[in-house]
């Protein structure tokens, strides 16, 4: 059989063995090495069994993929060409590691002959992902002495390890010239391509698309009698109930066990929800709060990855009588290591089990005189006379959201400044976003632009300017948009999350706030978006209605200057010192 037509053959099963294992979306940068691969997913996508995503940007590529895993909960591949194109999916695949988003890696590459020899675009793409992918197999050169039935058990091994793990799969495939098999040369050898694929003629005629070789591989946690004894009487003592990366369904039955008991709800800026006790990360260091909190014996936390180090450190000096932590992914999600009952699965289910196990409580309401601290916070927010600042545009961010319009929130100043301020909860059936894996400034246009493709509602990114700059080939993605999209971007000329660092003043403007005197208004011109800067606090609901109003993309750009977040931030806590004594 012609080198062409086994290429053709083997990127087909791999990509409809992929597809039977439930990936809808095809995410493909160009490249030549890759051509099989690229032509079976045309072929799928023709069928209309697959959508496929294009970027030249292998990185963004990468992120794009990731944010349509994040938002649909299904595998997606990534198809790229060999070399350099592998290495810049990196980025993406470490954060996928981290936050558990199942990316399915298709990348082509030399024959192993072509490798290490000074052949071009040929780097040694074994073990590249190394820790970074929960499996990997490195495929031989498509070959008809090797069997078909090996190629698709090598995909549902690897599918498998993912349903279990979470986080990337990566399979290397080299494929050797002529890498094109035209239609006519494919007709020709029709007889041998029947002969190769015989075995697995069961498979190929199945009208159900059953998965070749299928692994279940569910996952429940046991809950034993002594593990009911303990929760019964944790759930009569006075508690806490901590709330990180989660969806809204499950902020929805964590606050609804947390009223059952009686106890306070702090809700970190990814949990989709919000409470009267907000705003902690301003209130929880003043003296006589603590001194409150610190009564509680119990402490829940749904969802891992807190953004407030306010409420680590608490947590952490705590002498707690029982601790719970609820997590959908496996492994140690705790920095600080304390002892306590981890409960690894479905974190509903888990709540609804503590929901009915729980002793009576009375609704205690021990921590309610908190309330009045979340509120204290914002009656003493610095307002600078109608102008906009960071510190405003978090604490009022939300009050203009729209019905069911997503949130995703950029790291490093905004998301902080939102989870000490800012009151975070999508309305309707909208929910919040991040990347807060990694928690790197990388890819945060593309990944959001690949959650809004999976979601297919409107949406709002925040982020800062260095992380616009990061990532400003993916704004090539955002010509077109399946929903509004509102691009809010805080320029404050570099890096301002570093004016809190104790460095001096010099070497921090040139080596970590890294100023650089841009704006994005040609940038935007460039992608053919909308663009419209704004400095007042009372622009900010007309800019929404105006972003919304259409299914394009506006970048609306706030720029202020380089130390006003942080001077905001130290008014407020002297405001709030001050209230205290």
């Amino acid at each position: 059989m012609k080198q062409a037509v086994i290429n053709r053959i083997w990127a087909q099963l791999l990509l409809e063995e992929c597809v039977r294992n439930g990936v809808h979306h095809v995410c493909i940068a160009p490249g030549s090495r890759s051509t099989p691969l690229t032509m079976a997913a045309y072929d799928l996508a023709q069928a209309q069994r697959i959508t496929i995503h294009t970027h030249f940007d292998e990185r963004g590529l990468g992120f794009l993929a990731l944010g349509l895993a994040k938002a649909s909960a299904t595998p997606v591949a990534v198809i790229v060409t060999s070399g350099t194109a592998v290495a810049n999916l990196m980025p993406a695949v470490c954060e996928a590691k981290l936050t558990g988003e199942p990316l399915l890696l298709l990348t082509a590459d030399r024959p192993a002959e072509l490798i290490d020899c000074g052949a071009n675009q040929a780097i040694v793409q074994t073990d590249l992902f190394q820790s970074q992918v929960c499996h990997r197999a490195l495929l031989p050169t498509a070959n008809e002495q090797i069997a078909p039935q090996w190629l698709l058990s090598e995909v549902d091994k690897a599918m498998a390890a993912q349903r279990q793990q979470g986080g990337a799969v990566h399979l290397n495939c080299p494929f050797a010239e002529p890498l094109y098999c035209n239609d006519g040369l494919w007709q020709q050898q029709r007889a041998e391509r029947r002969e190769y694929l015989t075995p697995i003629d069961p498979w190929l005629d199945d009208e159900t698309r059953a998965l070749y070789i299928e692994h279940q591989c569910e996952r429940k946690v046991i809950w034993s009698e002594s593990l009911k004894a303990r929760w019964q009487q944790a759930s009569g003592q006075r508690g806490v109930m901590v709330l990180g990366q989660i969806s809204p369904a499950q902020a929805k039955a964590a606050t609804a066990l947390a009223e059952q008991l009686g106890w306070p709800v702090l809700a970190d800026v990814q949990a989709n929800t919000s409470s009267e006790w907000h705003s902690f990360d301003a209130w929880l260091p003043l003296s006589q709060n603590e001194l409150l909190l610190n009564k509680a014996e119990v402490v829940v936390q749904c969802g891992a990855r807190l953004v407030s180090k306010n409420l680590m450190q608490w947590i952490a000096m705590q002498p707690w009588q029982s601790q719970w932590r609820l997590t959908s992914q496996s492994g140690q999600l705790d920095p600080d290591h304390l002892p306590g009952v981890h409960l690894i699965g479905d974190i509903d289910v888990q709540l609804q089990i503590m929901q009915q196990q729980a002793r009576a409580n009375g609704g205690s309401g021990w921590a309610d005189s908190l309330k009045e601290q979340a509120q204290l916070v914002q009656q003493n927010l610095p307002w600078q006379q109608g102008r906009c600042d960071e510190l405003m545009l978090a604490a009022e961010l939300c009050q203009h959201l729209p019905e069911d319009c997503d949130l995703f929130i950029g790291n490093s100043l905004m998301v902080r400044l939102l989870d000490k301020v800012g009151q975070v909860q999508a309305k309707g059936e909208g929910q919040v976003f991040t990347n807060r894996g990694a928690s790197g400034i990388d890819g945060l246009i593309a990944t959001a632009t690949g959650v809004q493709r999976a979601r297919q509602k409107p949406m709002c990114l925040i982020l800062g300017d260095t992380s616009m700059l990061y990532d400003l080939n993916s704004l090539a993605l955002l010509k077109q948009v399946s929903a509004p999209l509102l691009v809010l971007v805080t320029n404050n000329d570099g890096g301002a999350i570093f004016d809190l660092l104790p460095v001096d003043i010099d070497a921090k403007e040139q080596l970590y706030q890294m100023p650089h005197g841009l704006h994005f208004e040609f940038a935007a011109r460039m992608f053919q978006l909308g663009y419209q800067s704004f400095e007042l606090r009372s622009e900010l609901a007309e800019l929404f209605e105006k972003a919304m109003s259409r299914q394009q993309t506006l970048i609306a750009e706030l720029q202020t200057a380089p130390q006003s977040a942080v001077r905001a931030i130290n008014s407020l806590n002297q405001r709030l010192a001050g209230d205290e004594l």
